[in-house]
């Protein structure tokens, strides 16, 4: 009967550590749905656009979300208006702003009304392509004014 004890209790707790074992998930992340880029002074910063989505409202916001290759900085440019039209979006009308952060959500670079004069040009919107350049005046995490230049935009 101890035997037969002993041989339980050792099955359970084989049982129980096989239990906990990893689970590997068969699931695919979803490939970037597009790329962005932009230059400050001599650097050039670049990554993918992970999410595109708009927030209902008067006016709505269309979100472009996205990070670096090496995921440790954000890409955030919000534009606002009634439709995503081709046209430009202007910082200082509240049509445009945007963010360049760290992983922790500390800003790198940010523009909006309040920095300077920041412009997002829609060149095209298709049903599944999105093509946009930004450029102007943003502020650094230190509070000074840098200009933001050959921003692209591409969404596939």
């Amino acid at each position: 009967m101890k035997t037969l004890r002993i041989v339980f209790y050792t099955f359970l707790i084989a049982v129980f550590f096989n239990s906990c074992a990893k689970e590997y998930s068969s699931e695919v992340m979803a490939p970037p749905t597009g790329l962005w880029q932009f230059t400050s002074g001599s650097t050039n910063y670049s990554g993918y656009i992970a999410d595109f989505h708009t927030n209902s409202g008067n006016p709505n916001q269309y979100s472009f979300t996205g990070k670096t290759m090496d995921g440790k900085q954000n890409f955030l440019l919000y534009l606002y208006g009634d439709t995503l039209t081709t046209g430009n979006y202007y910082a200082s009308q509240f049509k445009a702003t945007f963010s360049y952060t760290d992983a922790t959500g500390s800003a790198i670079y940010s523009a909006n009304k309040l920095v300077g004069e920041f412009v997002v040009n829609v060149l095209s919107v298709e049903a599944t392509v999105v093509n946009i350049t930004f450029s102007g005046t943003a502020q650094d995490a230190n509070g000074n004014q840098v200009q933001i230049t050959n921003g692209k935009l591409t969404i596939n």
